[in-house]
């Protein structure tokens, strides 16, 4: 099976465990607590990325900040492969 299925997979269903745990806590919260959010969105042009974000200040710099922090990660582990690849090719 090819990894990057398996890594798509694998963030899509982090992604639902995240949603499912974030509802579970909002709903067996006891208490008034008061919630933010907002909504942040990035869009890759060949190597350019475009982010933006509604809401609160501090919920889009958050997610803005962990946007960045993913992207970066990315780049990273791509550039980590690569790395190994033309290791492995005596480049």
């Amino acid at each position: 099976m090819n990894w990057l299925f398996v890594f798509g997979t694998v963030l899509v269903m982090a992604g639902v465990l995240l949603l499912v745990l974030g509802s579970a806590a909002y709903i067996f919260m006891k208490g008034g607590v008061k919630a933010e959010g907002g909504v942040v969105g990035c869009v890759v042009v060949f190597f350019v990325p475009i982010c933006f974000g509604a809401g609160s200040e501090s919920a889009v710099a958050v997610g803005l900040a962990g946007l960045a922090a993913l992207i970066a990660a990315v780049l990273l582990l791509q550039w980590l492969f690569w790395r190994r690849r033309e290791a492995a090719a005596g480049g």
